[in-house]
Parts: C-alpha cells; structure tokens; sequence
C-alpha cells in the first residue's frame, strides 16, 4: 500500500519514470522549479514539490493507474500509466543554461513517445 504519508512524494504517488523501461507511460510528469523571472516574492521554484505532496492526497485505484473519484464514487483513467518524471534541474542565474537544460529534458522525453520535438 502506498499511504500519502510514506515513502517519496512523486506525483500521485505513481512510480518515477525510467526511461529504459520497455513499457513507455502514456504521459510523463516533469517539474521545472523555476522563478527567475518574479519580482518582490519567489517561491515558484517550489511549486513542483508543492504539488507534488498535494496530489499525494488523492484516492488512488491502483498505484500507477488510475484514480478512485470519491464524489462520482467510481474509478476513472485505470487505462492510463503516468510516471513523475522528476525536476529539470535548473541552474540560478544561468538563463541560457537553464532554458537548455528544460529543452533537452523535453526533448528526451518527445523522443522516447515519438512526439512532434523529437527532431
């Protein structure tokens, strides 16, 4: 059992992508914690965290697929697999290192489900 409170807090509490898994997800969660562009209050780096632990908080169906609707009472998207695959990581004060490193996180990821940004 995956209880909201153990263990590490990926989205969902869905298992971390592996990108040399046979089996590729249908959708792929990437945080990128990034606020360099705020004036008088950041904090915005740390939304992917934040949401992280919040959407631990759902009632899940089965780990890793689908979610348990608590008002419809009834499971919804059992058929898709999401994975979290983590956080860019970012370099503060390096724009043009930062937005490299969010491309080529995007990119790989394209590539891997044949997306349009995989050339």
């Amino acid at each position: 059992m995956s209880l909201p409170f153990t263990g590490i807090a990926t989205f969902a509490k869905v298992p971390p992508y592996d990108p040399h898994h046979p089996q590729v997800p249908h959708a792929v969660i990437l945080g990128i914690p990034w606020d360099e562009g705020t004036t008088n209050v950041s904090g915005a780096r740390l939304g992917p965290r934040a949401i992280r632990e919040a959407s631990t908080q759902y009632a899940f169906s089965k780990r890793g697929r689908g979610y348990h609707d608590l008002a419809a009472d009834r499971p919804m998207l059992t058929a898709l697999e999401l994975r979290d695959g983590g956080d860019v990581e970012i370099v503060p004060g390096a724009l043009d290192e930062t937005f490299a490193r969010i491309g080529e996180g995007v990119r790989a990821l394209a590539a891997r489900f044949g997306g349009p940004a995989a050339g």
